[in-house]
């Protein structure tokens, strides 16, 4: 099994950071010569790709030399000199100890609480496949042309349609900008401000972002949270001069920021002459009362950046995210950087502005969300039936698609990480997402990717890690 946290990694295509994860595990000796690969549609499924993305990685090792392929019965790793001493590029130590060994046809399958990939079967693909087969008929030639950067009008009208409707966000298509996908915008936002720009970033907080930054060369200052999110006097002794934040439901304490913090926050960027970049990864999945009114709309003066990405309430294939600029920054931006394409495909585009205009997304989105408050019910009966019941505490479960699991012990959480490695459980802690990691003892349970049969089965392995 290929265990990657592609999303982590800053940059480039999927298929290049895939393609780079196995390298680099073949020269490690992770992955030993005679072993044999996940079939394409398997390693899809396990790493939330698509098919095409691993096929593409298979074809760039397999021309490197690094795999070997026979027809019918798949892919090998070749033969090569193994180099351990190289660093990984992308694997988690936890999810290396799970991934360091071939399992044998006994051993159960891992699961997965990692990637937040939604059930491909939850994919609408008969309406997309419908969908598609119209835009191609009815725009024909017209899908070759050159896409404006900011994306087609189509699909940004119908962009500020439903963030009206679902955020209450009033904002018209001129001020909004797709993208390729959250690791694009962040790029585009970064190529706009400078490298000179200092960004602030939640402590905890999603490696990605802060990552991404760094290795472009900005000034990261990671700032702490409290019960409320980040505190205003530590962003203001940091100097950062853009706050990159998740105010709906922080990623991984689960921390909603409430109004009298955001009308702090907001004061400070007004006052500061900074901006707020609100990302709002996953507000569609919440899962008691109705969804966190956005610090986009409180904002009067122009400096809340709001930005939010498809891949997570679609698919993950589907790389398209957007960013709401405030007026006065989007005809700047405008003015700078009119003269780019969009890397969108055109075809993309209007597909998915007709799934969104024609009512799909919203019943979609109904959908799924109904799926996972009871599949987070069951996790959360199960978690309280269990004869270690007492040892668990959940917190945060009814924002977006994870929950905090705090458990009473005294073990490491490098420990517990290397425990349930052992027991087939892929599962961060909290402590994992901190600049300083400081045990938590607490794990965060991304169910999004936990099949509905094997939620007994979770937790029966969590009772053996304590």
């Amino acid at each position: 099994m290929l265990h990657y946290d592609l999303e982590s990694l800053p940059g480039r295509s999927l298929y290049e950071k895939l393609t780079d994860c196995i390298r680099t595990d073949i020269r490690n000796g992770v992955l030993r010569a005679g072993i044999k690969l996940p079939s394409k549609r398997r390693a899809a499924q396990e790493l939330g790709v698509s098919v095409v993305t691993v096929q593409s990685a298979y074809d760039q090792l397999l021309a490197e030399g690094y795999i070997t392929s026979a027809e019918r019965s798949g892919y090998f790793v070749a033969q090569i000199e193994s180099r351990p001493t190289e660093n990984p590029v992308s694997v988690h130590p936890a999810v290396r100890a799970a991934s360091s060994r071939v399992p044998s046809e006994e051993e159960r399958d891992v699961i997965d609480l990692v990637q937040s990939a939604l059930s491909p079967d939850l994919f609408p693909l008969s309406v997309w496949t419908r969908l598609s087969h119209r835009v191609y008929s009815d725009e024909g030639a017209n899908l070759l042309r050159r896409v404006p950067y900011n994306g087609l009008l189509p699909l940004r009208e119908a962009i500020a349609d439903i963030l009206f409707e679902s955020r209450g966000i009033r904002t018209t298509p001129d001020n909004i900008v797709v993208s390729a996908g959250n690791e694009q915008l962040y790029s585009v936002l970064l190529s706009y401000f400078g490298r000179d720009a200092v960004f602030g970033v939640e402590d905890p907080g999603h490696r990605l972002i802060s990552r991404l930054y760094e290795e472009n060369g900005a000034a990261v200052r990671y700032l702490p949270l409290d019960e409320h999110g980040v505190i205003p006097e530590a962003l203001e002794a940091s100097g950062a001069g853009i706050l990159h934040i998740s105010p709906a439901h922080h990623f991984p304490t689960g921390v909603v920021t409430p109004i009298g913090r955001r009308q702090e926050l907001l004061a400070w960027a007004e006052r500061r002459g900074g901006y707020i970049i609100e990302d709002d990864y996953d507000s569609e999945f919440r899962m008691a009362g109705r969804p966190i009114p956005s610090l986009q709309e409180m904002d009067r003066g122009g400096r809340v950046i709001y930005i939010n990405t498809f891949s997570k309430t679609i698919a993950p294939a589907l790389r398209i995210a957007y960013a709401v600029l405030p007026p006065a920054l989007a005809a700047d931006y405008r003015e700078r950087f009119g003269f780019l394409s969009c890397p969108v495909t055109a075809a993309e585009q209007l597909i998915l502005a007709a799934f969104i205009r024609e009512g799909y997304f919203e019943r979609h989105i109904n959908r799924t969300r109904t799926r996972y408050r009871a599949l987070r019910d069951a996790l959360l009966t199960a978690i309280q039936g269990s004869p270690k019941a007492h040892r668990y505490k959940v917190t945060q479960a009814d924002g977006g698609l994870h929950f905090l699991l705090r458990i009473d012990t005294d073990r490491p959480d490098s420990d517990l990480r290397e425990a349930a490695a052992a027991a087939g459980i892929r599962v961060y802690c909290l402590s994992d997402y901190a600049h300083k990691a400081e045990d938590t003892h607490t794990l965060v349970i991304s169910y999004a990717g936990l099949p509905e049969g094997r939620v007994e089965e979770f937790v029966g392995r969590l009772d053996g890690l304590v």
